[in-house]
């Protein structure tokens, strides 16, 4: 499982998350960070930015947030000595094309289109920002947590996961696979398979039952106990608590964290950085969007779950 960059959920909360002193904080944070290198200062950029209108094949503006999005990420790559990066108009339709911006705040245009005469090579895509596509990422993402559910049946205790996006097709097996070799109780460092308990997948559900009478007075031992599952994906984690039975059917508290690479549709910021946050600031993100997989640890299960 990649770790990914954690910054694009850094920048989605920075101008998106309902507190605004959260938004403050992690402005702040953020400028730190780029106020340690060499970089034009918030105005330049901002007005550099405000005052591009793009060719008559590819138009170009930014107003409102979009553009201090622009700025502030601009400033960011370029305090990590990015030598070219690229930025999405409000107005385009998707992630390509833009303003290709120079390390000494030169500009020129990406277009897209047969007739275009300036082009650039696709290694751009991989450093660019596309301001109004955040939008987007907010409300498709919306209500897509997987959700656990404990139920019994004749063989006693199971658990059902329901919207993990899987589908039965030449991948299925491949996926089992990885999920029930990497899956564990948290903390214990116990793997779920050795303690007799196996994932099926059936009419887009995942399911997770013991497969023995052992299996299950294990499983209900960590019932008990309020243990955390940690089931493993590709590129996502889920944490689920445990809780004893009480009703045939009933919804377990879950943490999830974001599938790696999810917010690269709307920009791609391929480097390290050192913004210095606390936990709670992180588990604050958090409570609003999933998680990114670098920021979880037992503590921070714990308290969110």
């Amino acid at each position: 499982m990649g770790a990914g960059s954690d910054l694009g959920l850094l920048l989605l909360a920075t101008f998106y998350h309902p507190d605004t002193q959260l938004r403050v904080h992690l402005k702040q944070a953020i400028q730190d960070e780029i106020l340690t290198a060499s970089v034009c200062d918030e105005n330049k950029v901002y007005n550099f930015l405000q005052n591009k209108r793009g060719t008559s094949i590819e138009p170009f503006s930014l107003d409102g947030v979009h553009l201090d999005v622009a700025t502030l990420v601009l400033r960011f790559a370029l305090a990590h000595q990015v030598t070219r990066f690229r930025i999405v108009g409000q107005d385009t339709l998707g992630n390509m094309g833009g303003l290709i911006v120079t390390s000494n705040l030169k500009g020129f245009y990406q277009e897209r289109f047969a007739l275009s005469k300036k082009t650039v090579l696709s290694t751009m895509m991989d450093r660019f920002v596309a301001p109004a596509r955040i939008p987007h990422f907010l409300t498709d993402n919306q209500d897509k947590e997987p959700m656990v559910t404990c139920g019994m049946d004749e063989s006693g205790y199971y658990l059902e996961v329901a919207n993990i996006g899987w589908q039965d097709d030449d991948t299925l097996a491949s996926k089992l696979a990885f999920l029930q070799a990497g899956s564990e109780v948290y903390g214990k460092e116990q793997l779920l398979d050795r303690l007799g308990m196996q994932f099926t997948f059936l009419n887009e559900k995942l399911y997770l039952r013991p497969t023995s009478p052992e299996g299950m007075i294990q499983f209900t031992a960590l019932m008990h106990q309020g243990a955390i599952l940690r089931f493993v994906f590709e590129a996502q984690q889920l944490f689920v608590r445990l809780v004893p039975p009480d009703d045939a059917v009933y919804k377990l508290s879950t943490l999830a964290t974001q599938r790696d690479s999810v917010t690269d549709d709307w920009v791609a910021v391929p480097f390290k950085h050192d913004i210095a946050l606390s936990d709670d600031v992180y588990r604050c993100i958090a409570k609003w969007v999933a998680p990114h997989n670098s920021w979880v640890h037992p503590t921070f299960v714990e308290a969110m779950i």
